[in-house]
């Protein structure tokens, strides 16, 4: 019974499933946290958190809806849409006659590198809470060019246009981006 629950979880715990279910913690976060805002200032907050929340639900519960908002949810497309290519790549693979190497499995490395952008997101949340989104920001995007293997110029201009919309969004929100629970 136990190892069947676990087998369960284990097939449905896609690097998509927990990057939505980590995204419904944030966004429920949001949500609560704008209850100790201003009638005014809240209205931003509120509405973004909870459209993440009804987005995330309608992709989280796509197997049990309706068939037509079924179709209207899985048609748009995900993240994480390169699954065809991973077919066809493993396709390609099975019909090789050599022996695959340890570095020749495609779906293995696309499944690191997505729990690796998931990790990094988590990570990206967890330190602007505590050091604020503004500085974490670089840090993020630093390490982001560092792991996915950026060409330098794309990078530092990814840095730069990333610090942008960092104080861009630090000007326009009413609340103070620059700040963490550290500082």
């Amino acid at each position: 019974m136990s190892s069947s629950i676990y087998q369960s979880i284990r097939e449905r715990a896609t690097p998509e499933s927990v990057m939505l279910v980590l995204m419904l913690v944030v966004s429920s976060y949001m949500l609560l946290e704008s209850t100790t805002f201003s009638r005014e200032v809240a209205l931003f907050p509120r509405f973004a958190a909870i459209v993440t929340i009804c987005g995330i639900l309608l992709l989280l519960l796509q197997r049990y809806l309706p068939e037509t908002l079924q179709a209207a949810v899985s048609e748009s497309s995900t993240m994480f849409d390169q699954t065809e290519s991973v077919q066809e790549v493993e396709e390609q693979a099975r019909t090789r006659t050599d022996e695959p190497g340890p570095g020749d499995d495609p779906e293995h490395d696309e499944q690191y590198q997505q729990l690796l952008l998931v990790g990094l997101l988590a990570v990206y949340g967890v330190v602007g809470y505590v050091i604020g989104l503004v500085l974490a920001t670089p840090i993020f995007l630093a390490l982001y060019v560092v792991m996915f293997d950026v060409k330098r110029t794309i990078g530092v201009a990814l840095i730069v246009v990333g610090i942008a919309i960092a104080l861009a969004f630090d000007a326009i929100l009413p609340v103070n981006l620059m700040e963490g629970q550290l500082w």
